[in-house]
Parts: C-alpha cells; sequence; structure tokens
C-alpha cells in the first residue's frame, strides 16, 4: 500500500512537473517547431528521405529539454551558464593557443557531421558573451582566473576560423556589451588583447577575406551565396507549406536545377534554410521562438536588476549569446546547431526560475515583509 502510495505521488509530482513545463513558452515553442519538421521528414520531395538527420536532430532536442526539467533555482542556472562557458571555453582556448603558438594556422576543417570552420567560429562567438557575463556569476577566484585565460585566447580560434559569418556575429555581440557596459574603454582593451595578436598573424589571408563583404559579387563564395539564397526564395515559393524536406539533402539534390549548376551546398542561411526545407509553418516558429525568446530575456534583465540586482546578468548572458548567433545564423544553414537550442531551453529554465522569484516576492509584499534588492546577489561557487 505504502508503495504504491508513493508511486501515485511520484506520478502527480511528475505529472505537474510536466504541465508546467507545458505552460513554459519556450518548451512549447520547441515542441510546436517539431510538428512541420516531422511533417517534412514523413513527406519529403525528391529521392532523399531526412529520418537520419533527423534522429540526430532528435537528439539534440531531447536533451535541450532536460534543461528546464532539472534546472529549477537560479544557483542552478548560474552553474549551467559558468559551465557552458568553461566547456566550450576550454576547447576555444586548446585551438587558439595552438594557432597562437604556431604562429598562426587556418581551423577550416570538418570537426564532426555538425561542426565545421564556420559554425566552430559562430560557438566561440557566441562564447564570447557567456564568459563575460560569467564573470560576474561565480565568487570562485580560480573559475574566475580560467574565464578570463578563455576570454584572451579563444577569440583567436574564431579568427583563424576565417569565417566572415562568425566575425560579424562576435562584432554583433561585443557591441551588445558594449551598450551594456560600464567600462567600455576596459571592455574594448580586453577585446583588441584578445583578437589582436591572431589576426596580425593571419592579417593578410584575413583582411582579403573580410574585404568581400564589401563586393560579394566579385568573390566566389561570397557570390555563391548569393545566389543560393536566391535559389532557396525559388524553392519555397514552389514548396511553401512542407518544404522539401529536413536536412538539406534534398535540397541539395534540386537546387542544381534552380541554379543551371551542380552546385550543392546548403542555402547559407539558416532562416531560409529552415523555410526551404520544412515550410513556412516551420519558418514562423523557428524565427518567434528565436526572436521571441531574446525580447522576453532582455525585458526580463530589466525587471530582475529592479527586484534582484545581480541575478540580470543571467538573461542578458542569455540575450547576448542568442543575439550573436541570430546574425551569425544569417550566413549559415544552422538549423540543427545544437548550442543554440540549449540556449533557448536554458532560457526556458530561467523563466521557470523568474517566475518562482516573482511569486516569492509578491508573497513578502502580501505579508508586510521588507524586501532587499540583492545588489551583492551570491555567486556560484564550483
Amino acid at each position: 500500500m505504502a508503495l504504491a502510495v508513493s508511486v501515485i505521488i511520484g506520478s502527480l509530482r511528475f505529472l505537474g512537473v510536466i504541465g508546467r513545463l507545458l505552460q513554459n513558452p519556450m518548451v512549447l515553442g520547441l515542441l510546436t517547431l517539431q510538428v512541420p519538421i516531422v511533417l517534412s521528414v514523413m513527406f519529403p520531395v525528391g529521392r532523399f528521405l531526412s529520418s537520419d538527420r533527423y534522429e540526430e536532430y532528435l537528439k539534440t532536442i531531447l536533451l535541450a529539454l532536460l534543461i528546464p526539467l532539472v534546472i529549477t533555482t537560479e544557483r542552478e542556472v548560474r552553474q549551467l551558464i559558468v559551465v557552458m562557458a568553461l566547456s566550450l571555453g576550454a576547447l576555444g582556448t586548446k585551438a587558439g593557443l595552438f594557432g597562437l603558438v604556431n604562429g598562426g594556422v587556418l581551423l577550416d576543417q570538418a570537426y564532426n557531421s555538425q561542426y565545421d570552420n564556420n559554425t566552430l567560429g559562430l560557438a566561440l562567438a557566441m562564447l564570447v558573451p557567456l564568459v563575460w557575463y560569467s564573470l560576474n556569476l561565480t565568487s570562485s577566484r580560480a573559475v574566475q582566473l580560467g574565464l578570463v585565460i578563455i576570454l584572451l585566447t579563444a577569440p583567436a580560434a574564431l579568427i583563424m576560423t576565417n569565417s566572415r559569418g562568425a566575425s560579424l556575429a562576435l562584432a554583433a555581440g561585443l557591441v551588445c556589451i558594449g551598450l551594456r557596459s560600464k567600462r567600455r574603454v576596459g571592455m574594448v582593451i580586453v577585446a583588441v588583447l584578445a583578437v589582436g595578436p591572431a589576426i596580425y598573424l593571419v592579417r593578410e589571408q584575413y583582411f582579403a577575406r573580410m574585404a568581400t563583404l564589401a563586393n560579394p559579387e566579385q568573390e566566389a563564395s561570397a557570390a555563391s551565396r548569393l545566389l543560393q539564397a536566391s535559389a532557396a526564395l525559388k524553392i519555397w515559393s514552389d514548396y511553401p507549406v512542407l518544404g522539401v524536406g529536413f536536412g538539406s539533402r534534398n535540397y541539395g539534390a534540386m537546387v542544381g536545377d534552380y541554379l543551371g549548376s551542380t552546385d550543392t551546398h546548403g542555402a547559407h542561411n539558416t532562416y531560409l534554410q529552415m523555410a526551404v526545407d520544412s515550410g513556412t509553418g516551420a519558418f514562423v516558429v523557428y524565427v518567434c521562438l528565436l526572436f521571441g525568446t531574446i525580447r522576453w530575456l532582455g525585458r526580463s534583465a530589466v525587471q530582475t536588476r529592479r527586484t534582484n540586482a545581480g541575478l540580470e546578468y543571467i538573461p542578458i548572458a542569455l540575450q547576448t549569446a542568442l543575439v550573436t548567433f541570430a546574425v551569425g545564423g544569417y550566413f549559415g544553414s544552422m538549423q540543427r546547431y545544437d548550442f543554440v537550442y540549449f540556449l533557448l531551453m536554458a532560457a526556458a529554465a530561467w523563466y521557470g526560475v523568474k517566475q518562482d522569484l516573482d511569486a516569492s516576492q509578491v508573497g513578502a509584499d502580501q505579508d508586510g515583509a521588507a524586501h532587499f534588492p540583492l545588489v551583492d546577489a551570491p555567486a556560484v561557487q564550483l
């Protein structure tokens, strides 16, 4: 009898947790996104199926959904952000130091089925705001030292990926940080120290690459991206409901007919790739999920600064990293990119935590208890 009662109570609690998750707009948005994507997997256009790539993508989504399920306190959210910064930062520091020690290298190879130089560069661009704001989320001197080392070395790897999109994404992230920073001169000095040596080592190659942004039609790779975007729009207009099939393979098989060539690259644009692969519904939900989350995090930061000063660095870190992705995603097909989904669900976890903080504040006010903002919010100890 006791076991049965325990099972019933546990089941009810689990259902309560699931019910609360389904009320979370970020979680609901991510689940809704799966509907048009699954339909495009089931009914692809062309000879290629999308099931294997969707299976890989589904693993990412399931892992991401675990974040708001298990991260339920502000301390855990702060720890998550710091751990993200340290773990990805370790990879960036390793690659950055390798490039600096060897006098400049070109990190342009593929690293697995998802990561090439462009995706690696974008990950490192998103890393910078996470590291910058993590310095305010931990009081551990050892962790802060590690974060400073990452901040001064990982951006070098980004420069050596030779990715134009990643460089523009990093610039967008730095602008966002600068607009919020009270120590802009110090921030500029850190930025120069972080990217200056790497740019100097690969200056001829790097500046030649960046110069193509001014006249993209005159450089083969940049011109190809413009043609791919035009072809993607035409294919989207021909298959607006479900797209041609998730995973880009059907797009690659069809795009040559629209281009009049054998070019089988992706659309080089996350938003267009989502639209052409899985249809207009997927495009609308994806854009609303990404930019809606960015907008809410901005409002959350303002509100949190007033009520729980010190914790606003959580939404600011997540928002700035997502803004960085939003810019970088314009220059590459990254609809299956795992890191952005982890950040979106970290924002979903913060949404639940923020609701609890607001509820506790209302309760304290109703009880007549004095409320004191956490001017010196306790930081994460790792």
